[in-house]
């Protein structure tokens, strides 16, 4: 792990100038990334200079022999494999995207083991474009470390005789109070294969408990597909720093529990979860959580609905593909809508700005 004071100084020294992609970000531990000609390496980033169990996004750069970024290339197809001698697997991904204004890709991993786990070592392929001229980087090698402790930031369920996993985004960016969180679910198709992002078709609902303090907390939303984005979002409220578990029940587009159980009153029991610590060295602080108060009815109609809300608000009607099918202003008090759409389930979300509460309803004629 490795700061790149280095590519400052030799720029300042021999008076080159050129662009700072990567400032603010910590060069990652990978090796293999120099191209076959030896005329070009890729830089792997994030914020931490860390990759672990679980989510972890990473942010790529080029430079040239004289340590100048380069901005005419793309990267694509990134195949993960860990490598335990007698078998191989891959792991979730995330798209590829080029980062606006800056000379920069990105994507992400969520990896299932760490390197050293049971033997095993990961190593990194994917294609690449320079200026034109295609090649492959083969065998990269990246580090990847056990989950910290205390934490689990993935986990697996079965549906449909496949495997899924769910990935909560950015874990060690949550703070306590209330916030939109992130999740994604990938679907395994083939063992050695990137298990790619599955968009839309679920409903994950998430139940913070802190186990030891014996409490949950309110004001939580489902996560739901959010086509603009290309993510499950929800949100969460994490009343207070510590050690969290988020109890998780995954649904179907029509609304059948398929995986997750629910807890007892002391938040046990669950089978699918992440664990999560906010703040732990931190002295624990209380936090107010102001919350908007919203209800629909009925639950089960021809397309009239009502919404009630203590305050003016966004509304979205969303089908359980992730798609927005409508979107309303209300006031203060009661509004009418009309939905007029397909028969079936949808989620109502009403969105005050800083909270969100989500609600189901039918619609039958």
């Amino acid at each position: 792990m490795k700061r790149i004071y280095n590519i400052i100084i030799f720029a300042l020294f021999f008076g080159v100038s050129y662009s700072q992609p990567v400032e603010g970000l910590t060069e990652l531990q990978v090796t293999g990334l120099t191209t076959e000609d030896g005329n070009y390496t890729f830089h792997f980033y994030n914020a931490n200079g860390k990759l672990t169990q679980g989510y972890s996004e990473v942010f790529i750069a080029l430079t040239d022999k004289n340590n100048q970024f380069v901005e005419d290339f793309s990267v694509s197809n990134f195949l993960p494999l860990m490598n335990m001698g007698s078998s191989k697997h891959s792991t979730p991904i995330g798209k590829v995207e080029k980062v606006e204004d800056k000379t920069l890709y990105k994507t992400w991993f969520s990896f299932l083991m760490y390197t050293g786990q049971m033997g095993g070592a990961w190593t990194l392929d994917f294609d690449y474009v320079i200026g034109g001229a295609a090649g492959k980087i083969t065998e990269a090698v990246p580090t990847v470390d056990a989950y910290p402790a205390g934490v689990r930031w993935l986990h697996s369920f079965a549906y449909n005789g496949k495997t899924y996993y769910v990935s909560l985004v950015s874990p060690q960016s949550l703070g306590a109070g209330s916030q939109t969180v992130r999740a994604y679910i990938n679907k395994r198709e083939n063992l050695l294969l990137p298990y790619e992002i599955v968009e839309g078709g679920f409903r994950i609902e998430a139940t913070p408990f802190m186990l030891s303090m014996g409490h949950g907390s309110n004001g939580n939303t489902p996560l739901i597909w959010d086509d603009e984005d290309g993510v499950y979002k929800g949100t969460l409220n994490f009343s207070m720093q510590g050690d969290w578990r988020i109890n998780l029940k995954i649904f179907d587009t029509e609304d059948n529990l398929i995986a997750g159980t629910d807890i007892d009153s002391n938040g046990n029991g669950s089978t699918l979860f992440w664990d999560i610590l906010i703040d732990k060295n931190l002295a624990i602080t209380q936090i107010e959580i102001p919350t908007i108060k919203t209800a629909v009815y009925p639950t089960v109609s021809q397309g009239e609905f009502t919404i009630t809300s203590t305050a003016e608000a966004k509304v979205k009607i969303i089908d359980f593909a992730g798609r927005t099918v409508a979107s309303y202003r209300i006031s203060e008090g009661s509004s009418n809508i009309r939905l007029d759409a397909v028969n079936g389930v949808y989620l109502v979300v009403v969105e005050d700005g800083k909270t969100a509460s989500t609600h189901k309803i039918i619609l039958r004629r």
